[in-house]
């Protein structure tokens, strides 16, 4: 696998290889098109699983975003403020992660192992409705609407 994400242009087709940090696997675009979230793994030379945030229009890539867990699938909030990156742990979390500063808020809890994570279009009324499927033997595989904190986490869903 290499280490690089592919932008290509819908027009010309012109191709253009961006380097990320070893491991990248998801990748998620903010609903105002203009910055792409790449996931990447925890390997030998780099400790921590990061997401790396890349400008479209320049195709530059920003400070990577260090996590605390592996992660796997990421969704972005409707409104574009918040990364929600399912942590197929075994710690049953969520990690929401504010775009406009590269915070990484509080985990979220889930229950189960999240290995992909969606959102409701319709966004955040009061909380926003996920989408998380688990593994076949940890209860169901889809938690639709998720408000509970995670233990060490002071709320549920955040600001």
């Amino acid at each position: 696998m290499s280490n690089t994400v592919t932008a290509m242009s819908a027009d010309t087709r012109e191709r253009l290889s961006i380097p990320m940090p070893p491991n990248p696997y998801s990748i998620a675009i903010t609903p105002d098109g203009k910055t792409a979230y790449v996931g990447a793994g925890a390997s030998d030379s780099h400790k921590n699983p990061v997401i790396t945030p890349i400008n479209i229009a320049t195709n530059r890539t920003e400070p990577a975003i260090r996590l605390s867990v592996n992660s796997y699938d990421m969704a972005i909030a409707p409104d574009g403020k918040l990364v929600y990156i399912a942590n197929g742990n075994g710690l049953g979390t969520v990690t929401p992660v504010d775009t406009l500063t590269g915070r990484v808020r509080p985990l979220v809890w889930v229950g189960g192992g999240p290995t992909s994570i969606a959102i409701t279009p319709a966004g955040r009324p009061k909380h926003p409705s996920l989408a998380v499927n688990r593994p076949p033997r940890t209860r169901p595989a889809l938690r639709a609407s998720c408000s509970r904190p995670h233990p060490e986490s002071s709320s549920a869903w955040p600001n």
